[in-house]
C-alpha cells in the first residue's frame, strides 16, 4: 500500500509542476500561432468561400480546392 501511495503522490506532483511551469513560462511558438490565426482568419475564410462557391456542392472538387489552399498557405 505504501508503494502505491508514493507512486500517486509522485505522479500528481509531476503533473502539478509540469502544468505550473507551462502556465508560468512564455510559449513563443503558441503565441505566434495565435497571432497569425487571429490576423489571417478573415482572409482565409474569404479564400475558402470564393473557392467553395465555384463548385456548388461537388464535395470532391471542394476538397481538392481546400487542399490546394492549404498547400499554398504552407509554401
Amino acid at each position: 500500500m505504501e508503494v502505491w501511495s508514493i507512486f500517486w503522490i509522485c505522479l500528481f506532483s509531476y503533473w502539478t509542476i509540469k502544468e505550473s511551469v507551462a502556465l508560468l513560462t512564455y510559449n513563443k511558438r503558441q503565441a505566434i500561432k495565435e497571432l497569425v490565426a487571429k490576423e489571417y482568419a478573415d482572409e482565409i475564410s474569404e479564400l475558402v468561400n470564393e473557392k467553395v462557391k465555384k463548385f456548388k456542392g461537388d464535395k470532391d472538387k471542394i476538397r481538392d480546392a481546400l487542399n490546394d489552399l492549404i498547400n499554398e498557405i504552407k509554401d
